[in-house]
């Protein structure tokens, strides 16, 4: 389908704003790492793979059901142990039935409820791509599962079960529920990492 008049110039404002709030809430974790008391704290990343199934259109019925695949990035600060809350930003890459893409960011607050399995709630904005057009969306979710503190990097694995929901503020009424489980690249990798060794030894 060629583009539609003017639909260029929409994605570009559609980024640039996107990129603008990201760059907002970057700025926010950064400025409360930077006050005092809290500026002794270890930054802990993470990222993975999220796979699970998606109920969308709940806005507009009839809803369809579909698999949702993306990858998620955050880092987490003000922990210094797995008893230890944190709070920082995330970044997300979703699709849904590899027919939607979308881009988003926020905040998210691990709540140490058992501190090998702490709870970790997130909210921010996404903007979806879907039938030629952008248009943007509230997020929120809510993680649960081994989130471990790595005292000897600032890698820590985090695999666990999600639950999300998307707000369209579009035309287009988006109302999507997603469940299912987030795999650390961590995890993914060591099948090939083992036969790398393997094959090399």
């Amino acid at each position: 389908m060629p583009p539609l008049p003017g639909e260029r110039g929409l994605r570009s404002r559609a980024a640039l704003k996107l990129r603008a709030a990201i760059d907002a809430i970057v700025l926010g974790a950064a400025l409360v790492v930077m006050h005092p008391g809290s500026a002794a704290a270890d930054p802990q990343m993470s990222g993975g793979v999220t796979v699970g199934a998606v109920a969308s259109d709940l806005r507009t019925p009839p809803a369809r059901g579909g698999v949702h695949l993306g990858a998620r990035f955050d880092v987490l600060f003000l922990r210094h142990r797995e008893s230890d809350g944190a709070f920082g930003p995330y970044v997300d890459v979703v699709t849904e039935r590899l027919s939607t893409f979308e881009v988003g960011g926020g905040l998210e607050g691990l709540i140490p409820l058992i501190p090998s399995f702490p709870l970790v709630a997130s909210a921010g904005v996404a903007e979806r791509a879907a039938d030629s057009t952008w248009q943007p969306a509230l997020v929120a979710g809510l993680f649960f599962g081994p989130r471990s503190y790595n005292f000897h990097s600032v890698y820590g694995l985090a695999n666990g079960v999600f639950v999300q929901g998307r707000y369209g503020l579009g035309s287009q009424k988006q109302g999507d529920v997603i469940a299912g489980l987030q795999i650390d690249f961590a995890m993914i990798a060591l099948p090939f990492i083992f036969a790398y060794e393997a094959l090399a030894h």
